[in-house]
């Protein structure tokens, strides 16, 4: 899949799924790593720099976030 492809079926699939903003833009955050990481079959992020990339606060939001 396409990094096109990621955004429109996560697009689509929330016009029937819900998901907080916050989960949202994890999501688009996570898909642009990937994305500068060449597609590697995971990555490795620990929880202070998803705070950093997707603003949020603190660890526990990142956590909870990241459940969603």
């Amino acid at each position: 899949m396409t990094y096109i492809d990621y955004l429109n079926q996560f697009n689509l699939w929330l016009e029937s799924g819900t998901l907080p903003a916050s989960s949202q833009l994890m999501y688009y955050k996570l898909l642009h790593v990937f994305n500068r990481a060449g597609w590697p079959p995971t990555v490795q992020l620990d929880n202070r720099r998803l705070m950093l990339i997707s603003e949020l606060g603190s660890e526990a939001s990142v956590i909870r976030v990241r459940r969603k």
